[in-house]
């Protein structure tokens, strides 16, 4: 039986979702493999897709099946990646912003600029949760999406992520990295640490939840509209979230779901 298949292409791992029937059969996230003969840590586009098939065999779903791929994409280093997906998908590739058009209006000086995973997430927003709405993502980078009454993505903000925090201090505090990559740090049921390591996870969740907070409080001003949506996703959503003192939604499919709802699909 046919389906549809959506990919969010981020800088340090590919999204998926399948859907079929009106609901996601599947959903997950595989993470790129660095090529050594590359300089750059451009990913092993080859081995990604064939992961890519291998979940979906898992799953029950053959990707001859696949009478669509929709796709967003903010890593600039994917041409690899999209050659051999585009090989691996009879059915050809559809690229959010350029095989199908924005459903929402783009208030950026110049809409060529704004990233389609973020054009993905305020339309999730706006038509999931209604308008207007506030969407912040917390991935590699934090990101806020602004979107009005009438159905323009005003802009919104970038900051560093977590993954950018940890390798900026590793890069200017480079004895704390054994501390940083600790990976037995328990699940803190206050905020102290009482070790570096704790402290440093501390502060680094701290970071982030201010960071979203901040971002959420300056575009409710904006908007004027103080019961607007707040939409939370992305890899750190869900241990951010919690911290934060904005009334959110957390929707770990935004992304999918903004591409689905801009393909036009139940």
């Amino acid at each position: 039986m046919s389906y549809r298949l959506y990919l969010d292409i981020g800088n340090s791992a590919l999204k998926y979702g399948l859907r079929q029937d009106g609901e996601w059969k599947l959903h997950g996230s595989l993470s790129y493999l660095p090529d050594p003969e590359q300089e750059d840590m451009i990913q092993d586009g080859a081995s990604v897709a064939a992961q890519l098939g291998d979940m979906l065999d898992d799953g029950g779903f053959v990707v001859a099946d696949c009478e669509r791929l929709v796709y967003c994409c903010c890593n600039p280093h994917v041409d690899r990646l999209l050659t051999a997906l585009t090989a691996a998908f009879p059915c050809g590739l559809q690229a959010l912003g350029k095989d199908i058009a924005p459903v929402l209006q783009i208030g950026y000086h110049r809409p060529e600029e704004l990233g389609t995973d973020r054009l993905a997430n305020a339309t999730g927003g706006a038509l999931l949760y209604g308008r207007p709405c506030v969407v912040v993502d917390l991935g590699t980078c934090i990101t806020s999406e602004v979107v009005s009454a009438e159905g323009v993505m005003l802009g919104g903000a970038i900051a560093a992520g977590r993954a950018a925090l940890l390798a900026g201090l590793i890069i200017s505090v480079p004895h704390l990295e054994t501390a940083l990559l600790q990976t037995d740090v328990p699940i803190l049921e206050e905020m102290l640490g009482r070790s570096t390591a704790e402290c440093l996870a501390v502060g680094i969740a701290m970071q982030l939840a201010g960071t979203a907070d901040r971002m959420v409080w300056e575009a409710l001003e904006i908007l004027g509209a103080e019961d607007a949506a707040i939409v939370v996703t992305g890899g750190d959503a869900a241990l951010v979230e919690p911290l934060m003192e904005a009334p959110t939604i957390l929707d770990d499919k935004l992304t999918l779901e903004g591409l689905r709802l801009s393909d036009g699909y139940e």
